[in-house]
């Protein structure tokens, strides 16, 4: 699953080059327009549920992005934080560690005042900032735990104050709160890791108030779709007992509400689930405890069909795409982090409606999917699907169909 989410994630990178460098005006000319670097550093805090103690240390990240439209910027960050990690001894008592957490994630910046006015000459602005990605802690030793390595899923809160002091280099204050999902670093509840951290930001355009281009979206009320989606999935613990008679079939469902942002950027807010099966019962020869569960997550999808130019008369969009979001199981409350990919097909029957179907794999951890798969790895264990699903479009579209140059009301 790492190697396919990969190259899913290398094919994005290199199509999202390919097609933007034919933007031109105030979006630039190459795929490096409209970028920027940052760095920063400053405190951590991290507490471990356990032990009931919040501990301190340094904090610091890099980071790079790139403002897809007026009111949106993607990031990937890469941060670390050196903080006490504090854990429970068999005797009861507490013992503190230094340790060091690493951080990637991917993150969405959002320029409210670009949201709300076409108009902004303001240098200072407020992004808050929403992430999603991994969190890997080093080995500590101390009495029972042993080599107590950690690596996980994290989802990630913050706010960024940005002031720009000069052309191309801006200033900035910002703050992220990580929380990591039940059982991390052997927790019986949740946990967090605190940042706050100032540095500095080159840009690379002139201005950060850039105008739309003519495939982006025009308007804050334009191109949203709500979509509803329904299909089977299978419960896959490295995708044995395939065969249906095997009972590891369930049911998916989609609620879907996003935006195209431009002609090759869309995003989207999926909540879907209904019905999974833990691992099959090799002494019985049955399925595994069906359960229901529920997955809340965002998805970053590129438009292929459009990648090297929207073309007129064109009514099938191809949409690969990559996200994360929450996991919980109903029957015994849950909250994790899944991590998934998968592959759109959208098709344009009519101004405000498209069909679609959709190839996902969620991977869960094997705490929701109550074991792991005949190799012990957890990065086996998921939930594929295929839902196929109607989309209705509000309002005004401005880079999802156009009619073909020829075409005549006559």
């Amino acid at each position: 699953m790492k190697k396919i989410v990969s190259i899913l994630l290398l094919l994005t990178l290199m199509v999202g080059a390919g097609a933007q460098k034919r933007n031109v005006g105030a979006e630039g000319s190459t795929a490096f327009s409209n970028t920027f670097l940052s760095g920063g550093v400053g405190l951590g805090l991290y507490n471990n549920y356990n032990a009931g103690k919040v501990n301190m240390g340094f904090a610091g990240g890099i980071s790079f992005g790139k403002w897809i439209g007026r009111p949106l910027a993607l990031r990937f960050s890469f941060d670390m934080a050196s903080a006490g990690r504090s854990t429970v001894r068999s005797n009861g008592t507490i013992a503190t560690h230094s340790s060091i957490f690493f951080l990637g994630t991917a993150e969405a910046l959002w320029d409210i005042r670009s949201t709300i006015s076409r108009i902004s000459g303001s240098k200072f602005q407020l992004y808050p900032i929403f992430g999603l990605g991994l969190i890997f802690g080093d080995a500590i030793s101390a009495d029972h735990l042993g080599n107590n390595r950690v690596f996980d899923l994290t989802a990630m809160i913050g706010l960024q104050a940005n002031y720009l002091f000069a052309p191309y280099w801006s200033a900035f204050v910002e703050g992220k709160l990580y929380v990591m999902p039940q059982g991390f670093d052997r927790n019986i509840g949740n946990n967090f890791l605190g940042m706050a951290t100032v540095g500095i930001a080159r840009n690379f355009f002139s201005t950060p108030f850039h105008r739309s281009t003519e495939f982006e979206s025009r308007s804050k009320g334009f191109d949203w779709f709500f979509g509803i989606g329904l299909g089977p999935n299978f419960s896959s613990f490295e995708f044995e007992h395939l065969s249906p008679a095997d009972g590891m079939y369930g049911t998916a469902i989609d609620l879907t509400i996003g935006r195209n942002f431009s002609e090759f950027w869309t995003i989207r807010m999926q909540l879907g689930g209904i019905r999974g099966h833990e691992r099959f019962n090799e002494v019985t020869d049955s399925a595994g405890r069906a359960f229901t569960y529920g997955n809340l997550h965002a998805d970053l999808m590129i438009n292929l069909t459009h990648a090297l130019r929207f073309s007129r008369g064109i009514k099938l969009n191809i949409l690969p795409y990559l996200g994360s979001g929450l996991v919980w199981r109903f029957d015994n409350p849950l909250f994790d982090l899944g991590l998934h990919g998968g592959l759109m097909f959208r098709y344009y029957i009519g101004y405000h409606s498209d069909l679609y179907v959709d190839l996902r794999y969620t991977m869960v951890h094997p705490r929701v999917g109550g074991s792991t798969g005949p190799s012990g790895s957890s990065y086996g264990v998921g939930i594929p699907s295929i839902t196929i699903g109607y989309i209705y479009n509000f309002g005004n579209n401005s880079n999802r169909y156009r009619l073909p140059a020829t075409w005549s009301a006559l």
